[in-house]
């Protein structure tokens, strides 16, 4: 709905603008009519390849998130790794679980933080390319006997399996 306010606004207020510029000078209206038809004919063009941008919801296994380094920062855990995509689309969006447990030698493991993170890279079908995230965990969680899981949540990919140039 605001969708359409904002189209009717914009609209309104091009012809306002049109308006005014027929009642002060017919050049000055030719003039202001071109730039909006220009501005019309782009904002089109810019709608109509809109569509290739369209995403699909993947598995969540057709991605798979390693972790290859964890530091203690002043505002939490920088974690650092690589997103391997499996599948056929390219990725937009990713949306994962990151597990941190203690693992004394003694006794079972014990998950003693955890966060949501949200991966917005763009990755091709069949490609790996690195992350790096801040989560949400005080840095005085990591420990010797650490250990990480990273288990993805959701996944978005573009529903365009190549990219086309015009």
């Amino acid at each position: 709905m605001l969708r359409v306010l904002l189209v009717l606004a914009g609209l309104l207020a091009i012809a306002v603008v049109l308006w005014a510029s027929w009642r002060i000078d017919r050049r000055l209206f030719a003039g202001t009519l071109v730039a909006v038809l220009i501005g019309a004919l782009m904002f089109g063009l810019g709608f109509w390849h809109s569509r290739e941008q369209a995403q699909v919801e993947l598995p969540a296994d057709a991605v798979s998130l390693t972790l290859e380094q964890s530091r203690g920062m002043e505002i939490g855990i920088r974690i650092q790794g690589r997103m391997t995509n499996h599948s056929e689309y390219a990725l937009a969006r990713v949306k994962a679980r990151v597990t941190l447990q203690q693992c004394p030698e003694a006794t079972g493991c014990e998950t003693v933080g955890e966060d949501i993170i949200h991966l917005r890279q763009h990755v091709p079908a069949g490609s790996s390319y690195p992350y790096s995230q801040m989560l949400n965990l005080s840095s005085d969680l990591l420990g010797d006997n650490a250990q990480w899981q990273v288990e993805p949540l959701s996944v978005i990919g573009f529903a365009m399996t190549e990219r086309t140039r015009h």
